[in-house]
């Protein structure tokens, strides 16, 4: 089964997506900040199908946690979600990565869309 990992500081936001989540019966990790979740990525990267990642972490920024990624060449699609929606223009290095933007408020229906789209390539 797809497993998913859920980066916000937000618990609400955190527990709305693992309930849906769930409910689509996919699994998932969580992590309310850049450094808890690069622990999980270097801990589960082949089991991580997809990263859910807000643009605004206490301790990074979602740019430079995608640069991170890209300089270390892990390879999971990202969706990087944000509040402010200025924060979503997407390099083309960056796009290597970052396979969907969503500003928050979103669609739950559509997300989930995304997610399969993205999961089954």
């Amino acid at each position: 089964m797809s497993k998913i990992l859920i980066v916000d500081d937000e618990n609400f936001i955190r527990d709305m997506m693992k309930d849906f989540l769930e409910l689509e019966g996919y699994e998932f990790y969580e992590a309310e900040n850049g450094k808890s979740a690069f622990k999980i990525i270097n801990e589960k990267k082949d089991d991580i199908s997809l990263i859910f990642l807000d643009y605004t972490l206490p301790d990074i920024k979602g740019k430079e946690f995608v640069k991170k990624m890209i300089d270390e060449n892990i390879k999971i699609p990202v969706i990087l979600t944000s509040g402010l929606s200025d924060n979503l223009d997407v390099s083309l290095e960056e796009k290597e990565v970052v396979k969907a933007t969503l500003s928050k408020p979103f669609n739950l229906d559509n997300f989930l869309k995304i997610v399969k789209d993205i999961i089954n390539g």
